[in-house]
C-alpha cells in the first residue's frame, strides 16, 4: 500500500541525511546526494497528503489533522501522533529550500538518468506542492523554474508514442 511504501521511503531518507555529512566522498556530492534526499522525502510527504489528506478546501487553511506523521530523524516513536496539515506542508517547503539550496552548494554534477531528482525537480515538485495548498505565486514561480532548459513537446512528438520517454517532456 501507498503508506507503507511512502514511510519506507521517508525512513531511507531520514537515514541517510542523518548519516550523509560523515560519508566518503566529496562535500559537492555529499551536496548533490542531500539535495537529491530532500527532494524525495519531500514527494513522498506529498504523496502522502494527496493520499490521506483533505483537500485544501476543506481543510480549515491547512489546521485539520490529516492521517500523516511527520518522522524527521531515524529514532522517533512509533506511536507518534498525526499532524495538521500545514506542519506537513511546512516540512515539505523547508525539504525543497534545503535541496535548493544543497544544489547552489553542490557543484554541477548533471544526471545522468531522467529518474534522478536535480534542480528541475525540485522546482517542479514545489509547484505542486504550492497547487495542493493553492499557494498560486509559489506555484507559478516554481513551475516557470521548472520548465527553463526545457520545451514541450511538438505534437508530431506527443503522438509519436503515449509510452515512450521524450527528452523534451520528462
Amino acid at each position: 500500500p501507498m503508506w507503507m511504501y511512502c514511510y519506507a521511503n521517508i525512513a531511507q531518507a531520514n537515514e541517510l541525511l542523518y548519516y550523509i555529512d560523515g560519508a566518503e566522498g566529496s562535500e559537492e556530492m555529499r551536496e548533490y546526494t542531500k539535495a537529491q534526499t530532500y527532494i524525495l522525502r519531500a514527494h513522498f510527504y506529498y504523496r502522502l497528503l494527496q493520499m490521506y489528506g483533505p483537500r485544501w478546501e476543506d481543510s480549515n487553511n491547512g489546521e485539520k489533522l490529516c492521517s500523516v506523521v511527520m518522522r524527521t530523524t531515524i529514532d522517533e516513536p512509533q506511536d507518534k501522533a498525526v499532524s495538521p496539515m500545514n506542519e506537513i506542508l511546512d516540512l515539505i517547503y523547508s525539504d525543497l529550500d534545503n535541496a535548493i539550496d544543497c544544489f547552489s552548494r553542490g557543484g554541477t554534477y548533471d544526471r545522468t538518468q531522467t529518474y534522478e531528482p536535480d534542480l528541475n525537480i525540485a522546482y517542479g515538485v514545489y509547484a505542486r506542492v504550492a497547487a495542493l495548498k493553492h499557494d498560486w505565486e509559489k506555484c507559478r514561480e516554481m513551475a516557470n523554474k521548472a520548465r527553463q532548459g526545457y520545451r514541450p513537446a511538438t505534437t508530431a512528438e506527443a503522438m509519436s508514442g503515449y509510452s515512450s520517454i521524450n527528452q523534451h517532456e520528462w
